[in-house]
């Protein structure tokens, strides 16, 4: 799948200025349509939850635009900081791919997190990525065996003397009654007795 999804910025001027400026409102479109389960006539917008109507006075630009310009930008930041745009390509990611799965995204998605986090000190895609983990975890829909034997490297990998983000959400989702039992049995077949005992402490 191709994707062609659109994004809009209420104020596109303040985009490549304010790198961390989380107040603007970012949307996304279904790349095609049918794929999404609300009508293609609502887009995702930045830190909400659930779809919303595109607001009044934006204007939006296609997935390819956003994603060349969030890349640009990637390349020339400084360590610790992550640009306006990559921000909102990972937040979008995180979002779009729970009812769109697209592998070559997902691929992006976790290759550029994991080298932010590694070579240039900065978390936030990896924060991202473990909140995509989590809601597909969360999700009704059994979650893809890749995404789940991922979530748990990532947990393994991060180091007990620090605050290990993955961990507390994988923890707390172990606790939550209301998981799905797929979900539940397809964690349990990954997890080791190590990490299986630090889940139920």
């Amino acid at each position: 799948m191709s994707p062609t999804t659109q994004l809009a910025d209420c104020n596109p001027r303040d985009s490549e200025s304010k790198p961390f400026d989380r107040t603007q409102s970012n949307v996304s479109r279904s790349p095609a349509k049918g794929t999404l389960d609300f009508p293609v006539g609502l887009f995702w917008i930045k830190e909400k939850e659930t779809p919303e109507p595109l607001p009044s006075g934006s204007t939006y630009e296609p997935y390819s635009h956003l994603h060349m310009k969030a890349l640009q930008q990637r390349q020339n930041a400084e360590d610790g900081v992550c640009p306006y745009d990559m921000d909102v390509l990972y937040q979008f990611w995180s979002h779009f791919l729970i009812r769109n799965y697209n592998a070559k995204m997902y691929n992006e998605f976790r290759q550029f997190a994991h080298e932010d986090a590694s070579n240039h000190n900065s978390r936030t895609g990896i924060n991202n990525l473990i909140k995509y983990y989590s809601e597909a975890l969360s999700s009704q829909h059994p979650i893809r065996e890749r995404l789940a034997r991922h979530y748990i490297e990532l947990v393994n990998n991060e180091d007990p003397g620090k605050d290990r983000p993955a961990f507390k959400q994988l923890r707390s989702a172990w606790r939550n009654g209301a998981l799905n039992i797929k979900n539940r049995k397809r964690i349990s077949d990954l997890v080791d007795a190590e990490l299986r005992s630090d889940l139920e402490r």
